[in-house]
């Protein structure tokens, strides 16, 4: 599949409008004598004035650069100027009559070549200003700049070879170089900063996100916002198309999809972050202002009656002050944050991100976890509290989560009210399959797992017995999570049992449909005198569904009329589930699974819908169905009576 259109299409869809280019290919390169003639010969014919003039290059230039060449000055800044402009014009869309005898494809080489197909991509796209700026960015306005996104060579340095790798030194200063070019481009671009795409022909892949994280110090860019691609996964087809393949495909359809709702997710985390430090601050203001009497007033005469650490009580006190604080400092009416909540609506900037979800990433699964779980193990045996998470030594797959009051476990008087802890079991279970949970989710050695509650399972554990040798606390439930599994083993417990109801019935009677060969549904006629059908089992409760028993008489009836229909009058399906039905094998299963299981209202077997509804005539319409009503409703159909099925004889 060409990925050329589809990338184009994101670009102009995700609102991108500016590009900056970093790459070392865009230094113009000196000449030699092997291309001085082809660049005499453009500077001296009057057909070339044209040419000459779309590339910027005045008529003064043009005769300072053919003397410059006629006196074999090549490195005059003269000839260098008419140079830089016409190899500029050239690589804006690669047009040969700016390039004389195709000088600059010989003097680029490899260097032009890896990054040519990615410019011709981008110069397709509408509405698009790309901008490209070499090792020297004399003559950049980079205030002017403000992309959306940027591309940027991880080496910029035009002497290394785009194949082999530089040693340690010219490497590192090449990649510090390109770090320097890109902080410019960066540091012009007021509120949110642009894309970023970091690209190559070495093999660098591994140390992009390394890249990534010495851009800037004050405000890094965000993994959400930073991509790496592969030059080698762009080439140039020969009827001018791009092939685009390998993770390079993903790398452009991210960047580009992503671009708007990546801003305001970045944007979005600013104004939290601005609303952090403006809440740290006034809370710390807050707390400069507690004499010393605040706290011995918490000590002596409430915390120390209670049994509760005074560092404990400033923790939850303090957290929960700068919590309000947060929530009273961030500008949650900023747009950043509108974007956010409508990102999965119809053609808002969230719904144009496509592609499987390739699941959370381990930075992801740590800030839940630790939303959840309290892991600081300093507490081990002193501050005990509802939550407490214990794994033995030699059960290593067994939580166990206290539920005993939080109360009943201070320490008062060197005494606690519970006697000893009380506990619920769970399994801790790897998160390795399609159909694993999350609803408990945990983390034990930096490994996810998903912890099965088992609320009957309810155990004591000794005080000395916590501890290394023993019961190891691997952290506390924070009290939203705790709080809700002791509520589940106490509804739990506080279940009543009633006997089960017994199995009543009420008669009903049920007649068949049909589906023809047009699709409409049929009434099959039973030589069934006019009693009861079978026998319909209410539901026990919400969940459930009413079960309806066939009598014999009525499977075996309809049975020896289903297998008299005529081929012709019926559909595909329908021909292939009678024939179905003629095997003696199956006769009997059809039977026994009417009158010995029977069917839940909505069931199938063999294709055979049961109901207590209305016939279905819309959507997925079962070949055959049974209509089934109690007695005293007359077993109508539920179809008004210009809509029932024609009665036919079969």
């Amino acid at each position: 599949m060409k990925q050329e259109a589809r990338i184009r299409a994101a670009i102009e869809k995700g609102e991108i409008r500016k590009v900056v280019i970093i790459d070392d290919a865009f230094d113009p390169p000196a000449l030699s004598d092997e291309v001085a003639g082809e660049f005499l010969d453009l500077l001296e014919k009057e057909a070339s004035a044209a040419v000459l003039k779309k590339a910027g290059v005045t008529p003064e230039e043009a005769k300072a650069a053919r003397d410059a060449i006629t006196a074999s000055e090549y490195t005059a800044d003269e000839l260098q100027i008419v140079v830089s402009k016409l190899y500029a014009k050239y690589v804006e869309k690669f047009d040969d009559k700016f390039d004389p005898a195709g000088s600059f494809s010989v003097l680029k080489g490899d260097n032009l070549r890896r990054v040519r197909p990615l410019l011709l991509l981008l110069a397709t796209c509408s509405k698009l200003t790309v901008t490209r700026i070499g090792s020297d960015a004399s003559g950049v306005d980079f205030d002017a700049l403000k992309p959306d996104v940027v591309f940027v060579d991880y080496y910029l340095d035009a002497t290394l070879s785009p194949d082999g790798n530089p040693d340690e030194a010219q490497g590192q200063a090449a990649r510090r170089g390109s770090l320097e070019m890109l902080r410019r481009v960066l540091l012009n671009k007021p509120g949110i900063g642009p894309s970023v795409m970091l690209m190559s022909s070495h093999s660098v892949r591994k140390e992009a996100h390394a890249f990534r994280r010495e851009i800037r110090e004050e405000r890094k860019v965000f993994a959400s916002r930073f991509h790496y691609l592969s030059k080698e996964e762009l080439d140039e087809e020969d009827d001018g198309s791009i092939r685009v393949s390998g993770d390079a495909v993903d790398a452009l359809l991210d960047i580009a999809q992503r671009h708007r709702f990546a801003g305001a997710v970045e944007e979005g985390l600013a104004q939290w972050k601005s609303g952090l430090d403006q809440a740290a601050a006034t809370v710390w203001d807050l707390i400069t202002e507690l004499e010393l009497k605040d706290f011995a007033y918490l000590a002596r005469f409430r915390l120390a009656e209670e049994g509760q650490p005074l560092s404990s009580y400033l923790e939850w006190l303090f957290g929960e002050v700068l919590i309000d604080g947060i929530a009273r400092s961030v500008k949650w009416g900023d747009q950043s944050f509108k974007t956010l909540d409508d990102g999965a609506f119809k053609n808002k900037p969230g719904s144009q991100i496509e592609g499987a979800f390739d699941g959370p990433t381990l930075h992801i699964a740590e800030l839940y976890f630790r939303a959840r779980v309290d892991a600081r193990p300093t507490r081990q045996g002193t501050d005990l509290r509802t939550g407490d998470l214990y794994v033995h030594k030699d059960r290593p797959d067994e939580l166990l989560a206290t539920v005993t009051p939080e109360c009943d476990l201070v320490l008062r008087r060197n005494k606690r009210s519970a006697k000893r802890l009380t506990v619920v079991s769970g399994i801790l279970q790897a998160i390795d399959a399609p159909d694993s949970s999350i609803a408990d989710f945990f983390m034990l050695d930096n490994k996810p797992l998903n912890i099965v509650w088992n609320a009957k399972d309810i155990r004591t554990i000794d005080y000395p017995d916590i501890g290394d040798d023993g019961y190891r606390l691997v952290g506390t439930l924070r009290p939203l999570y705790a709080y809700e599994l002791q509520r589940r083993v106490l509804a739990d417990l506080g279940r009543v049992g009633l006997a089960v109801a017994p199995a009543m019935a009420m008669t009903a009677q049920a007649k068949v449909v049909v589906r023809r060969d047009e699709g409409e549904p049929v009434e099959l006629r039973l030589p069934m005198p006019d009693t009861a059908s079978c026998a319909v089992i209410p539901k026990r409760g919400s969940s459930d569904k009413p079960r309806v028993i066939y009598h014999r008489s009525f499977a075996s009836a309809l049975l020896d009329a289903l297998l008299t229909i005529p081929d012709k009058e019926l559909d595909a399906d329908a021909k292939t589930q009678v024939g179905s039905l003629k095997q003696p094998g199956n006769q009997m299963l059809f039977v026994d699974k009417l009158c010995r299981d029977g069917q839940l209202d909505g069931e199938e077997a063999f294709g055979i819908l049961t109901t207590l509804q209305f016939v279905r005539r819309k959507g997925s319409i079962p070949w055959c169905q049974i209509l089934v009503s109690h007695e005293k409703e007359a077993a109508e159909t539920g179809l008004p009576e210009e809509d029932a099925p024609v009665a036919v004889e079969l």
